[in-house]
């Protein structure tokens, strides 16, 4: 009986020190979609948790989108300086089943046809402050991001991605809709 006691214990210790980043439910609200008169489109979806680990902060985003959860996990510096010509790395992580249901979810919404080969466990693209200031994420704050690739791939990326601290969510922007193609070929790993 002592054993079953021991193995349950270090099973919780085990769980608890290997989770890095707590989910709050509660902040899961159906995702806003809205597009402007250059036929662009922006996709609102709420931070549910975010953790900071020395120089950078992970957010888990996540929102409903007919019906289903959809979400990914983000990776970014804690600051960005007021230069617009220094690159930052942005790392996209996948968190299974919600990551599946936002690449379909984002493919619908930006009305593109998918061919999914193997949605990418994590990829980077580089990241560039568009604020003309300084900002730390650590603090409530709204970040302004130009994202490009990093990879060579098919198609052209170009899209921006707004943090807000203040409120907790993120509004990734299109710059262009002939960027869609290829935003969408990274997501669903089909480069």
């Amino acid at each position: 009986m002592k054993i079953l006691q021991y193995l349950i214990i270090l099973y919780f210790v085990i769980f608890s020190c290997t989770k890095n980043i707590v989910d709050n439910s509660s902040k899961v609200e159906q995702i806003k979609i809205s597009e402007n008169i250059f036929s662009t489109t922006d996709i609102k979806i709420n931070i549910v948790a975010k953790n900071e680990i020395d120089d950078e902060i992970i957010f888990l985003i996540k929102g409903i989108y007919k019906g289903k959860i959809v979400g990914f996990q983000i990776k970014v510096n804690k600051v960005f300086e007021k230069e617009i010509a220094v690159s930052y790395p942005l790392v996209f992580s996948n968190i299974g089943k919600e990551t599946d249901n936002f690449v379909k979810a984002f493919t619908e919404i930006l009305k593109q046809k998918m061919q999914v080969h193997k949605i990418p466990q994590n990829f980077t693209f580089e990241c560039y402050n568009q604020n003309r200031r300084k900002v730390d994420l650590t603090s409530k704050d709204v970040l302004i991001l130009k994202i490009v690739s990093t990879e060579k791939t098919k198609d052209d990326i170009e899209f921006f991605l707004m943090i807000n601290t203040n409120e907790d969510y993120i509004v990734i922007s299109e710059k262009d809709s002939n960027f869609r193609k290829g935003i969408i070929n990274i997501f669903s790993g089909n480069k």
